[in-house]
């Protein structure tokens, strides 16, 4: 019997915007998952300047799926967890709930890659699932961008990516890199521009659902 596929997409999502779902669905077609999972986060300890309440970011996602017609799931369990949030927390419940066999794997930015060891407990990451990471244009994939910690776990961990759903094939442990050229967009741009009444270039940043949704609920703008 084939083992599961399911990635797990995780961030702040203030707001969603155009590159976290081509980031997804790139993510999707080239790891040819069976399941795709966005993972919002609840109080992400790193960051202290969320814009946006928790019921708010989860409300855009939906709006950004459903409009993208992206088949992919929403997993709430970070926003309804009390306290900060912790990705290998996450990552230790949902191995505990799909079991040994299926390949898990933790969907990321290069940004992320690069800050990987600011990371609580990052190390246990691998233990619990793959990496796949994707390319971003502000952000190189090459070693020497990266803490040397990491740069030894990707070096003695990745796999060749020709044929990445052959090639990561083990419930966890591997990393794969992926270069892509989603454009180079971020929350915060979307938040400056929205700030500073740019709402027609930030029109363009996310989905229009999400832009009617921020300016409904007056988010981002004082």
């Amino acid at each position: 019997m084939t083992a599961i596929r399911i990635g797990y997409l995780g961030g702040t999502f203030d707001p969603v915007h155009n590159a976290h779902l081509d980031l997804a669905q790139l993510f999707a077609a080239r790891l040819g998952l069976d399941q795709l999972c966005f993972l919002p986060a609840g109080s992400p300890w790193q960051k202290q300047d969320v814009g946006a309440a928790p019921h708010h970011r989860l409300a855009m996602l939906r709006a950004a799926l459903a409009e993208r017609g992206l088949d992919a799931r929403i997993d709430e369990r970070e926003l309804l967890r009390s306290g900060a949030s912790y990705t290998v927390d996450s990552l230790t419940e949902i191995r505990g709930e799909v079991g040994s066999r299926a390949i898990l794997i933790l969907l990321m930015g290069a940004d992320q890659l690069q800050r990987l060891h600011t990371w609580s407990r990052w190390q246990e990451l691998p233990q619990l699932a793959n990496l796949a990471v994707g390319g971003r244009p502000s952000f190189t994939l090459q070693p020497g961008a990266l803490d040397s910690a990491v740069a030894r776990e990707v070096h003695a961990r990745q796999v060749e990516t020709p044929d990445l759903p052959g090639s990561l094939n083990a419930p966890a442990g591997q990393i794969a890199l992926i270069p892509a050229d989603l454009g180079d967009t971020s929350s915060s741009t979307v938040r400056g521009l929205l700030a500073r009444g740019a709402f027609g270039a930030a029109r363009d940043l996310v989905p229009s659902s999400v832009h009617d949704y921020i300016l409904a609920n007056g988010l981002y703008t004082v």
